[in-house]
């Protein structure tokens, strides 16, 4: 079974750990790729244990769960590149932390979308939200935490210009989307 798999150790020295690492070639033959040192299959996202990472199992997995081993060699070999790009671009975006100002652009423009989408002035999210906000935080969380929070939100840009030049900037982009979407088909 060893044969199948390669190891690199993390430490040199008496005590190693070895770390397992899929084969290379088990990508475009059976779909299982070496992901953060775990075998993952690439289209159903199942980690596979040591014990399963042998060819004839692995086979039997593309039959029997994946439904892709009916495809000729090329195919599967073309198409299990495409799932692996998605997985691993799906994990690096999960992965990503986003920082204090990213998070309070995208309250702001969540808070923007929802004053448009109910129709009510752009002036609501400095003279309501905020306000209704800090009670929340007050009320409901208590005081020491309240504070951070309240602190958070006051940062947040809210005012009625900022509020119209985000949903401009929403609707330029589901114009653009739509634009898009009917240019490709």
């Amino acid at each position: 079974m060893d044969k199948y798999l390669q190891k690199i150790s993390e430490q040199p020295g008496p005590s190693r750990k070895q770390k397992l690492c899929v084969n290379p070639l088990f990508l475009d033959k059976y779909g299982v790729a070496d992901v953060k040192g775990r075998g993952i299959c690439v289209v159903c996202s199942k980690e596979n244990d040591k014990k399963s990472l042998k060819p004839n199992k692995l086979e039997r997995h593309l039959e029997r769960q994946v439904r892709i081993a009916v495809l000729t060699e090329d195919v599967r070999s073309i198409a299990f590149q495409r799932h692996y790009n998605k997985l691993t671009k799906s994990q690096s975006v999960l992965t990503k932390a986003l920082t204090d100002k990213e998070k309070s652009d995208i309250f702001s423009y969540k808070t923007a979308f929802l004053i448009a989408k109910e129709k009510r002035p752009f002036t609501e999210g400095v003279n309501i939200m905020k306000p209704s906000f800090h009670n929340f935080c007050g009320i409901f969380e208590g005081e020491t935490f309240a504070k951070k929070l309240i602190q958070d939100v006051d940062v947040v840009p809210l005012s009625n210009n900022t509020a119209t030049r985000r949903i401009q900037a929403i609707a330029m982009d589901l114009k653009e989307q739509i634009l898009e979407d009917f240019g490709s088909g």
